[in-house]
């Protein structure tokens, strides 16, 4: 528990990204899970401690029983954190991608795939 409060925890700056956080509190908490049984349900526990500030109250507010697996708490997590209008402009940022004048193929293939892995629920179909 002291590894997730103190290591990695999400505060909900604008500076912070969301799933960043959530790929470091995976990597954490799911090292823990020795014997992979309990993973989600250890997810599910430990995410409540994962969260600092006033972002704490964000799952607290929630209905009783509202949330009963990792991908629910996600999906909210996200949500909360990623305003529309933030969605949108990554959204169209990853449509209207563009090779930068004087930028190699693979400086640009990496830009893209780290946008993409930035923004991971971009709703574009993979075809796309």
């Amino acid at each position: 528990m002291w590894l997730v409060q103190n290591e990695c925890s999400f505060h909900g700056l604008r500076s912070e990204d969301p799933n960043q956080h959530l790929k470091v509190f995976l990597k954490l908490v799911d090292s823990l899970d020795l014997d992979g049984k309990n993973g989600e349900r250890m997810r599910l526990h430990l995410f409540q401690f994962y969260l600092r500030d006033q972002e704490s109250n964000c799952l607290e507010r929630l209905p009783a029983g509202s949330i009963t697996t990792w991908e629910d708490l996600t999906t909210r997590f996200l949500a909360q954190f990623f305003p529309p209008r933030r969605t949108a402009k990554l959204r169209n940022n990853i449509l209207m991608f563009q090779q930068r004048q004087g930028e190699s193929l693979l400086e640009a293939w990496t830009r893209f795939k780290d946008l993409l892995q930035k923004f991971p629920h971009h709703g574009i179909d993979r075809w796309l």
